[in-house]
């Protein structure tokens, strides 16, 4: 509500925030501190916005991310009851709110990758061949 009403005025944190992880994989609470500290705002303000997008980590990220989309709209075509069942312990497999592919519901996403069946982009990043070639949705 604070930062809304323009106490904390300042360039958005968000590319910061990418940056980071991008240079390190996850968000590790000094960086956060350190940023904090940078940018003259408050920690919880930042750890306010790790917390609210799923994208963002605070441990390091495993090999294969199975996001499942828990909104109405997936629930409502099934999205529930086995939709990502039968994965290895390296497979880390998480539900979401909304991966804003609605009309394909039920959405999921495997790194990032949004599709409607898990099995051969979880096979694909497993192999470390997920890519530009496995980016359709199917």
């Amino acid at each position: 509500m604070e930062a809304r009403a323009g106490r904390f005025p300042g360039p958005s944190l968000i590319p910061e925030l990418q940056a980071i992880q991008s240079r390190l994989g996850c968000l590790p609470r000094a960086e956060l501190v350190a940023l904090a500290r940078r940018m003259r705002r408050p920690l919880y303000e930042i750890e306010g916005l790790v917390s609210f997008y799923p994208h963002f980590r605070t441990e390091a990220s495993p090999k294969v991310a199975l996001h499942a989309c828990r909104d109405l709209s997936c629930w409502l075509a099934g999205s529930a009851p086995g939709l990502t069942d039968g994965y290895g312990p390296d497979v880390e497999v998480r539900e979401v709110s909304c991966l804003g592919r609605c009309d394909t519901a039920p959405a999921i996403a495997v790194n990032e990758h949004p599709a409607r069946a898990a099995a051969a982009l979880v096979a694909a990043a497993s192999e470390g061949t997920l890519g530009a070639a496995h980016s359709r949705v199917g």
